[in-house]
């Protein structure tokens, strides 16, 4: 009766506007649109990501739910309960500016982060928010204001490529370029895999950010989520009032639109099961004393497209956790998804890790081997120990972390070997090499050698981290068909075995199991 409109939203569920055709139009006196907090019931507090999907309205629509305080020339200047302040520190909501990746304003503000002016609440622009908890006894915000229908454009995409630190003694990190933090525009979720839902820049990476009580994880539609836990139950949905990074490669500027058809019908609706025939392995870090309560995972994956550097689009970065994490260190950048070419030789995966200063056991466990061809090895190394295990799926390898490993960051890297099983290897002009049975149990392996005309030739064995296992001779005769057994009682691995006359070199990988 009174014209005015509520989006409830509780535990149970949020209200949300369906896609609205462009013949129809709705009108209130007032619309607002509630959005639940989950968060427990006691403690000091904690940071969200928040949009609106109104225009027209300013930060008094945030402290009639909970506690805000801001700069005194800033939107803490806006009145009603917001409580300005000249100490920075006590500043509890910011916006993201990219331009300014490399500046320091004071203790709070630096590397992109400022506090919003005396400004309104701008739809597309994702807001940092701390929530006190003792004064959000609702579990939940609301904002009013004109509802954003109709293709949305996000305030303008920008990369600022700057060179140095202001001020220069400010330890700023000056690869944070590109980083765009927006906000669900609509009173709806939208999913980021609704192509005809979204108009993406091409120098944008097909991925987006969100935070949670831990950390930052990733979402893009090859990978699925990647980073901290917990993962949403579907992590391709941008819930309604929330807010998310993405990222600009390249250029300085770009243009991202969604469209009303990007709205899901339920968070709930959307089961996904990836149909790739890209190769992936799903890393996950664990903390075994936490229950599964908090892991980090990243993905290396093998695809013809890709190469072994940095490629802006097919790779994806890694952003902070606030326990620990890990990433793999490509060309001066750390990335959470690291897509490499094709796998056809040996490749080694450098892993960087941050255990943020907790001792004690972790473990890493693997999926997703069975994207691999058969045969395929892979392998974790832990130069800590300088040693090998093989990863099979849903293994765990665990190991220690103290003082003395603590700050070994490049502790461990991955060794994949595409492996052929093959008993004889041609080698042209009528010579072959070969080894068999290969893969063999490390006994009874007989190398074979034709259409070599030297008397003799050297036999090496090298282990995955080029050290030199075996060494022996091999006598030859003539250009005949040349066996020799060798018992080479060496642990399960992959080994390269060479083989060396004066005239005549040749190189086979051997599988010990």
């Amino acid at each position: 009766n009174s014209g005015n409109f509520v989006l409830a939203s509780s535990a149970a569920g949020t209200a949300r506007i369906a896609p609205i055709p462009t013949t129809a139009n709705i009108t209130s006196g007032v619309m607002t649109m509630e959005r639940w907090l989950p968060h427990a019931a006691s403690g000091s507090g904690s940071w969200y990501m928040m949009s609106t999907p109104f225009g027209g309205n300013n930060f008094t629509e945030l402290s009639d739910d909970f506690r805000v305080s801001g700069p005194s020339t800033g939107f803490g200047s806006q009145g009603s309960d917001i409580l300005p302040t000249t100490e920075p520190e006590r500043y509890t909501v910011f916006r993201y500016n990219e331009s300014t990746n490399n500046t320091r304003l004071d203790t709070v503000q630096k590397n992109g982060w400022e506090a919003p002016g005396n400004s309104n609440l701008i739809p597309g622009i994702g807001y940092r928010v701390f929530v006190n908890y003792y004064s959000n006894a609702q579990h939940k915000f609301d904002t009013k204001g004109s509802l954003v229908k109709g293709d949305f454009i996000f305030p303008a995409l920008t990369r600022t490529v700057n060179t140095a630190c202001s001020p220069t003694t400010f330890n700023c990190d000056l690869g944070l370029t590109g980083w765009n933090l927006l906000g669900n525009p609509y009173p709806s979720p939208i999913d980021w895999d609704l192509t005809l839902g979204w108009t993406k820049p091409t120098d944008m990476q097909n991925a987006f950010w969100r935070y949670n009580s831990t950390g930052y994880g990733l979402y893009s539609n090859s990978t699925g989520w990647s980073g901290a836990s917990p993962a949403p139950a579907n992590p391709s949905v941008i819930p309604s009032s929330q807010g998310f990074f993405v990222r600009l490669t390249s250029g300085t500027s770009g243009s991202l639109v969604v469209k009303e058809n990007a709205k899901a019908s339920t968070n709930g609706a959307y089961m996904r099961t990836s149909t790739s025939t890209v190769s992936k392995l799903k890393i996950n870090l664990n903390k075994p004393e936490l229950n599964g309560s908090y892991f980090y995972s990243g993905v290396v994956r093998f695809m013809e497209e890709a190469t072994d550097g940095f490629d802006p689009m097919l790779d994806f970065s890694n952003m902070a956790s606030q326990n620990f994490s890990f990433s793999f260190p490509v060309a001066n950048t750390q990335l959470l998804v690291n897509s490499m070419g094709a796998l056809n030789e040996q490749k080694i995966v450098p892993i960087t890790t941050n255990f943020m200063g907790s001792s004690g056991i972790y473990s890493f466990t693997f999926s997703e081997l069975n994207t691999f061809d058969s045969g395929v090895e892979v392998y974790l190394r832990d130069k800590f120990f300088n040693t090998i295990e093989s990863v099979e799926e849903n293994s765990e390898i665990s190991f220690e972390v103290d003082a003395s490993s603590m700050s070994m960051s490049d502790r461990f890297e991955l060794v994949f070997n595409p492996v052929a099983i093959t008993g004889v290897k041609g080698v042209g002009n009528g010579q072959f090499f070969g080894i068999h049975p290969n893969p063999s149990n490390g006994t009874r392996v007989t190398l074979a050698v034709s259409g070599v005309s030297d008397e003799d030739g050297a036999v090496t064995v090298i282990d995955m981290v080029g050290k030199v296992v075996f060494t022996s001779s091999m006598n030859l005769s003539g250009n005949k068909l040349n066996e020799k057994e060798f018992d080479f009682r060496l642990p399960a691995g992959v080994y390269t075995v060479k083989f060396n006359s004066r005239h005549n070199s040749f190189m086979e990988k051997m599988v010990i199991r």
